[in-house]
């Protein structure tokens, strides 16, 4: 009797699952690579990092005095974190260059003192890490070496739809290994625990598409902010999409929105956070050239304005971009027969390299390294 009410329950489970479309994937990395940067230079430039705007705030009361030396500093506190045996020699003629701005001043007052005093306070932090201190703690943690990485991910994802049609989903995943992120620097390789993220649920419909997931909905205009809610539509050439975060716990953006149209091979599009930021771009294609003109503040920030060049066709691809702010990108591409090169730089030459080779069945080779000193070697394989 006991197996018979087994049997019974077990074909009445198979015939819920029967009603549902479960799929599970999943994906996996192996190989060598070194996270970014001289130990010296990370441990200079994390001290630079925090005391910045003390020294433009000290350039900007020695300039606003009209002091000689006042030009010459201007250099000195914005000077891009060097690489190399220079970072000493370059930290010292700099702080030189602030105590000499600084005797042009003629009596100094109390404000123009304690910047001072703050700018030189500064430099002796950032002369101490490059002196060795703290870059010996940075070589002894192991920073910039080759380590071996590999690690997972499981993708779990269900959905059923209601007699009205009405389509219900769940999606979670779980990582776990050693894993590596080319481009995130010092923080390129982490731990994961394996464990089980929250859920992700939508409800999709004529209506749209509701997402719902606790602090874990992108924001449209930031992403590093999150939501709790999101609400997606789109009827022919028009589309609508908002992200709120409904307990505003987060201390960021509370909710973001973005709706685009695309009319005679135009697109539009605007998107703003409750933070007062906003994008707007009008981009057109023809043929394989898309070029995009668009603005933007960051938070209330003065608009800053791009225009955007870009080809793609036969395997080959380009695109160049220049803004207002006299910042400007390039890069290039080239794809064919499995095989997939990208190369790309910008003002501040930070220039990356990656290729990458399809192997079939899932597997594929890559490989890459960046101004950054960064560099990998491995095998990404899907499931």
């Amino acid at each position: 009797m006991k197996k018979i009410l087994l049997a019974t329950t077990i074909l009445s489970m198979s015939g819920g699952f029967a009603a549902a479309d479960v799929k599970v994937s999943g994906s996996a990395s192996m190989g060598i690579a070194r996270d970014g940067g001289t130990a010296a230079v990370d441990a200079v430039a994390q001290a630079a990092g925090s005391v910045t705007a003390g020294m433009k705030t000290a350039h900007d009361v020695l300039s606003a005095a009209g002091s000689g030396g006042a030009a010459a500093l201007a250099s000195a506190v914005v000077t891009t974190v060097a690489t190399g045996s220079t970072m000493l020699a370059e930290l010292n003629t700099d702080r030189a260059a602030e105590v000499a701005a600084y005797a042009n001043v003629a009596a100094p007052t109390l404000a123009q003192q304690a910047a001072h005093a703050a700018a030189l306070a500064s430099f002796d932090s950032m002369i101490a890490a490059a002196s060795g201190t703290a870059a010996a703690a940075a070589v002894a943690a192991g920073e910039n070496e080759f380590h071996v990485y590999n690690s997972g991910e499981l993708d779990f994802a269900a959905t059923v739809v209601s007699d009205s049609g009405v389509e219900f989903g769940m999606k979670t995943s779980v990582s776990f290994g050693n894993s590596y992120s080319f481009g995130d620097g010092t923080d390129a390789f982490g731990s994961e625990d394996g464990t089980i993220g929250s859920p992700t649920l939508t409800v999709k419909g004529a209506f749209g598409k509701l997402t719902f997931a606790d602090d874990g909905v992108d924001m449209l205009y930031n992403d590093d902010f999150a939501g709790d809610f999101g609400f997606d539509y789109s009827a022919g050439d028009l589309s609508f999409s908002m992200v709120s975060d409904v307990d505003a716990s987060n201390g960021d953006a509370e909710w973001s929105a973005n709706v685009g149209y695309t009319v005679s091979g135009v697109a539009l599009s605007y998107t703003a956070d409750s933070m007062t930021s906003y994008n707007a771009s009008v981009s057109y294609t023809t043929g394989g050239i898309t070029g995009t003109i668009e603005t933007d503040s960051d938070a209330g920030a003065d608009a800053v304005n791009t225009l955007t060049v870009a080809y793609s066709a036969n395997g080959m691809s380009a695109e160049y971009s220049a803004s207002s702010d006299d910042t400007w990108s390039a890069s290039a591409g080239y794809s064919a027969n499995g095989l997939s090169v990208d190369v790309s730089t910008d003002d501040e030459a930070a220039w990356e390299a990656t290729t990458s080779y399809d192997l079939g069945g899932g597997a594929t080779l890559v490989a890459g390294m960046n101004a950054g000193e960064e560099a990998y070697a491995g095998v990404d394989l899907s499931f």
